[in-house]
């Protein structure tokens, strides 16, 4: 009898231990950081002219684009873009990138800023341009 016990609380012990370690992976899961965003994404999106940007021929604008996150803050990449029929192509993207634990975050290149909102897996997510008198936004996925 004493060794059946012994097997069940030490069956109880084994089982709980592997039920609180797959827990606690999922809740690591549920929070984001750098790390998150890691790999290769298809980015698209456009721009809206202002309505004193009514004139403007180089709106409306569209953007292919392919960021390449590196874990650590980091971002390079290329775009092909179309500025009211006039194609842009920018091979060099560079940019620095922050995701707090809540999966929103900020992207910095040298001319721009975005607010970055992602999954909890980090597979897809969207921007929008936070510079005054932008109207831009992007989509997201992991290629």
């Amino acid at each position: 009898m004493k060794r059946g016990i012994k097997s069940t609380i030490l069956g109880v012990f084994f089982g709980t231990m592997f039920v609180l370690g797959i827990l606690s992976n999922v809740g690591a899961q549920e929070e984001c950081s750098v790390a998150t965003l890691q790999g290769d994404y298809l980015v698209t999106g456009g721009a809206q002219a202002r309505i004193d940007q009514s004139d403007d021929p180089t709106f409306p604008r569209v953007a292919l684009t392919v960021h390449i996150f590196d874990g650590q803050g980091g971002l390079t990449g290329f775009t092909t873009m179309s500025h009211g029929g006039q194609i842009i192509e920018n091979p060099n993207l560079q940019a620095t990138y922050t995701l707090d634990s809540d999966c929103t975050g900020l992207l910095t290149f040298a001319d721009a800023q975005w607010r970055i909102v992602v999954t909890r897996d980090g597979r897809e997510g969207a921007y929008i341009r936070i510079d005054p008198g932008t109207i831009a936004t992007r989509s997201i996925k992991k290629r």
